[in-house]
């Protein structure tokens, strides 16, 4: 084989053993529809969605010539309904200038792992001026295999994240539990939206 051929070969290797990865790790963190399963709630900070009404318009009509006119008549939209404001609690400040509001959250997220189980991670985290003062997760998980990852992770998660900013913060394999930490991202993700100010 010559030389030329070799690159070609490894090259190609190279290229389907990162789409067999890519496709394993798509495999074993989904249930394969793309589909995200999360649930998330607040203990301060929240506010209810703002609905709106979607704007319609004619269609334009024809003029005897085959000129297309302006429409007869534009439905307008309808006006947004006034946010109403939700009080603080005591004891907590409003936004700081991190563009966090001061608070305890609460996020959970689903996840799988390789045997088809779904384990479910909690997270609870106070932001206290745009950075993450304290954090805590629970797992909740059904087999030996995933008792170890959470172990791991449940000791190293408070020390990797707390000292924080919540903006910058990204987590990566903490405590070697990469599945975990994956969907510790996601309720992190969650959290930042709630405590957007």
């Amino acid at each position: 084989m010559e030389t030329s051929q070799k690159v070609l070969v490894a090259i190609g290797t190279i290229a389907i053993v990162g789409i067999a990865a890519v496709g394993g790790k798509y495999l074993y963190s989904g249930d394969g529809t793309g589909t995200v399963h999360s649930s998330s709630s607040s203990t301060s900070g929240s506010s209810a969605p703002i609905a709106s009404a979607p704007a319609t318009t004619a269609a334009p009509t024809s003029v005897g010539n085959g000129t297309p006119s302006a429409p007869s008549s534009a439905a307008a939209p309808a006006p947004a309904p006034t946010p109403t404001p939700t009080p603080t609690p005591s004891g907590t400040s409003t936004a700081s200038t991190s563009g966090y509001k001061d608070g305890q959250y609460t996020a959970s997220q689903d996840y799988y792992v390789p045997g088809g189980d779904t384990n479910t991670v909690s997270v609870t985290l106070t932001v206290a001026n745009g950075k993450i003062s304290s954090v805590t997760a629970n797992d909740q998980y059904g087999n030996g295999v995933s008792a170890y990852y959470v172990s791991s992770f449940e000791s190293a998660v408070s020390g990797d994240a707390a000292g924080q900013s919540l903006s910058d913060y990204s987590p990566s394999r903490i405590g070697g539990a990469s599945l975990t930490t994956e969907a510790f991202a996601q309720a992190i993700d969650t959290i930042r939206s709630q405590a957007a100010a």
